[in-house]
């Protein structure tokens, strides 16, 4: 073989995958869904595992398995963290699955097909997006926008909250089925798939759910505002996540809003994992590089993860038992808690940005509505026909540049969260929550203007 593809399997076979949501599961339960609960990955990965019991059980003569059920989930995790999307299929490409992740890529890659459509054949192109220098690291983009949450679940390792590009969470409809009854009362949770919330984009299915909400004659907006809040109150209740919720707020309360929940004065989760100015810098601006591959989670730019992990407790598990495998113990917590508090806060800033971005939109119709209202006493001499036209046209002046700020009703100050009120008392409003808001306007305030005009 040849020397890198020989480098490249050594490299697959010291992997153990611990990091990674079924061997953390399998191998360290109670440290795992002690550190990311309430998170909606513990049910994710629950039923993940149970999905490999299901496969690995097919096998029902021990002579004939492959391979131990441990080993089993360790090649799932390989190949999930590893492989390349090609229209749907995955494609594992050897040494360039040993290229680490960073949002700020130096290499581009694409799959570029060859031959006619029916029997097409794919080459794997990836290319340097600049001019490197010789013993720069190659780094790759294993997604634009995915937040620490998508990046754990999908290869074992999360990024220092200063350098994460986006906020996501998951509903799981049996965690709310009391809000699906009452917004959505024709159809059954059991039958909803998980409803992806996304800072970065407006996801299909959660278009289809806000259009469900419209047809079945309930407030769209409202479901996913009672969604969050139900969902935040949950994560305020978790202590370790305590005084980073109270810094976040500090923060986003401040003269210039930010979404920083960590102190300031102190480093963020992976102290050790920056160059000499690294954490200051994180914290202040946002710039500092660090790379991380997949599983192992190894940092680039001279970073170590298995370095940079805060130890609730001594690393006495360090060592290897005679089998070859890592003992158990209490490393996974200290490995863990790093990740579950990214994730989990991750997750919850995601929650904090809907609430905001639907406390922005509110106001917006409101402001929309009193302008509509002038117009009508004012300029027009049919009522009817002038409130048609402008029940279409308000909405479109939603998604203008500036966002209108008008003193809101009795109602809908006395009815709005905390993070709401905040809004609606004049807080700087955060870009991302009002390029959210935009977002939703266009699927959900549109869609009940088309019905009203209809």
């Amino acid at each position: 073989l040849p020397e890198w593809l020989q480098l490249n399997l050594v490299s697959l076979a010291d992997l153990d995958f611990e990091t990674m949501g079924p061997v953390a599961l399998a191998r360290y339960p109670e440290d795992f869904r002690s550190a990311f609960y309430p998170s909606p990955q513990v049910q994710n990965v629950e039923q993940l595992l149970a999905c490999l019991k299901e496969e690995y059980s097919w096998w029902s003569d021990e002579q004939t398995r492959p391979c131990s059920f441990w080993r089993f989930c360790q090649g799932h995790s390989l190949v999930q963290s590893r492989s390349f999307d090609c229209r749907g299929w995955c494609r594992m490409v050897p040494a360039v699955d040993m290229m680490n992740h960073d949002p700020v890529y130096n290499i581009d890659w694409n799959f570029i097909p060859e031959g006619p459509e029916e029997n097409c054949r794919f080459t794997f192109v990836a290319k340097a997006v600049r001019r490197l220098r010789p013993g720069v690291e190659l780094k790759i983009s294993y997604g634009p926008v995915k937040s620490n949450a998508r990046l754990w679940y999908g290869y074992g390792f999360t990024l220092p909250p200063a350098r994460e590009p986006a906020y996501s969470f998951r509903v799981l409809p049996e965690d709310v089925p009391h809000l699906y009854q009452k917004f959505l009362p024709k159809s059954s949770p059991k039958d909803k798939q998980a409803l992806d919330l996304e800072s970065a984009r407006i996801g299909k299915y959660l278009v289809s759910e806000l259009r469900a909400c419209f047809k079945q004659g309930s407030d769209p907006l409202q479901f996913l505002n009672e969604i969050c809040e139900d969902r935040r109150r949950i994560y305020e209740k978790d202590a370790s996540l305590e005084k980073h919720i109270e810094a976040l707020h500090r923060n986003m309360n401040a003269a210039q809003p930010t979404l920083v929940w960590w102190a300031s004065d102190e480093s963020p989760p992976c102290s050790k994992s920056c160059s000499s100015e690294g954490t200051k810098v994180m914290a202040a601006s946002h710039s500092n590089s660090i790379a991380a591959s997949p599983a192992t989670g190894r940092g680039g730019d001279d970073c170590e993860r298995t370095d940079s992990r805060p130890r609730l407790v001594e690393d006495v598990a360090a060592a290897k038992d005679e089998k070859g495998a890592r003992a158990e113990g209490p490393i996974a917590v200290g490995r863990f808690a790093e990740d579950g508090l990214r994730v989990k806060m991750s997750e919850y800033v995601c929650l904090l940005l809907h609430l905001e971005a639907l406390a922005i939109l509110r106001v917006e119709i409101e402001s929309a509505k009193n302008d509509d209202a002038k117009a009508s006493h004012t300029e027009a001499p049919h009522k009817g026909e002038a409130a048609s036209e402008n029940e279409i046209d308000g909405p479109t002046r939603l998604e203008g540049g500036s966002s209108p700020s008008p003193s809101p009703s009795p109602t809908t100050s006395t009815s709005a969260s905390p993070v709401c009120r905040d809004v609606i008392r004049g807080r700087p409003q955060l870009p991302l929550a009002v390029g959210l808001s935009k977002k939703l306007a266009k699927y959900a305030v549109q869609e009940q203007s088309a019905k009203k005009a209809a």
